[in-house]
């Protein structure tokens, strides 16, 4: 079953994580695992990754073939040359097929960036999509971090999946998850070391697989609620984690207008935005995700399943009042189809 008619473009995932946070330690799991043999990653430096043990040979520039199959590749310059130039490699037959796409980024890199390089290149939307951004979180310095630095919170916010790393060394690490609570709620939590890295970067991999995955995903999506905890501003003052939802069907075309007028005003400070629409016109849910100014295509699923039929939405904000979107929400949105004749 296709959910967005995208299961033959390839999946663009990301990999994501500030300074020292252990993207490299996941990185090289990764490049040995026979589980990515029918993939891509790009890199910013070989150098840092120590491929010389895993290693088969150059088969293009800047394009080397390690023994679990997967090809590994610098990247240099930008990410639109990189990707049009694997794809061309691929259809001349240089390189192996590959069936997605990592991208692993410099420790201050903005995962928004990398997403609108898919989404506002025609060429390249129209052979590949976004897929899951995974971001590596030091345990030992998350708390300073998220007070320190403001592309830390942009990497934590944009992420499907949270990598704990050094969890060895700080314990339970409570305050830790706390912090991951109030700022990005929806996503799923992993340790580093965890077998189920291996599992990651799966979606649209297997199209006879992705609704299954994909409703797993977001039922648990469904079962989540934004944390509130006592003294919850001084996790981080300027982050604000807010749901709006609606048991009536909502308008399409009066939440595209509201969610455009949203992120044209405040598209900076809207660092997150994930959930499921109940339109009447649709036998199921349509998916809305999206970071900052970049929304993804909305995916539409068939049905609604186990799913709660209801819209539900998830804001990460930063330096918004949550209650003044709520309250535009419901008065643009909700309120449009009580005046319609």
């Amino acid at each position: 079953m296709r959910l967005t008619g995208e299961d033959d473009l390839i999946p663009v995932g990301v990999l994501t994580g500030f300074l020292g946070s252990g993207k490299t330690t996941v990185l090289r799991r990764i490049l040995e695992a026979e589980a990515f043999g029918d993939s891509a990653v790009l890199i910013n430096e070989f150098g840092e990754v120590g491929l010389d043990h895993i290693l088969v040979g150059e088969i293009a520039p800047d394009v080397v073939l390690l023994n679990s199959g997967c090809l590994c590749c610098t990247l240099r310059g930008e990410l639109r040359d990189a990707l049009s130039s694997l794809l061309s490699s691929r259809t001349r037959g240089e390189i192996p097929p590959f069936k997605r796409v990592i991208v692993e980024t410099t420790g201050i890199a903005q995962p928004s960036l990398i997403l609108s390089t898919i989404f506002a290149d025609p060429q390249i939307r129209h052979h590949y999509a976004v897929g899951d951004v995974v971001a590596t979180v030091d345990a030992m310095h998350a708390l300073m971090q998220s007070k320190e630095q403001e592309v830390w919170m942009e990497q934590v916010t944009a992420a499907d999946d949270l990598l704990l790393t050094k969890t060895d060394m700080v314990g339970e690490a409570h305050e830790v998850h706390r912090l991951l609570d109030a700022i990005n709620p929806t996503a799923r939590r992993l340790s580093s070391d965890s077998a189920e890295v291996l599992r990651l970067f799966s979606r649209h991999s297997k199209a006879e697989d992705a609704e299954q995955r994909r409703r797993r995903h977001l039922f648990g999506f469904a079962a989540a609620s934004p944390a509130r905890h006592e003294h919850e501003d001084h996790i981080h003052a300027s982050v604000a984690t807010i749901r709006v939802s609606a048991d009536e069907p909502v308008d399409w075309e009066a939440f595209g207008v509201w969610l455009s007028m949203l992120l044209h005003a405040h598209g900076k400070n809207i660092m997150r935005v994930k959930g499921l629409l109940y339109l009447e016109e649709s036998e199921g849910p349509v998916v809305i995700q999206g970071v900052q100014h970049v929304i993804h295509p909305p995916e539409h699923l068939p049905n609604w399943g186990e799913l709660p039929k209801r819209t539900d939405l998830v804001f990460i904000l930063r330096q918004i009042n949550p209650e003044l979107v709520r309250r535009s929400f419901e008065t643009f949105v909700l309120g449009s189809r009580r005046f319609v004749p």
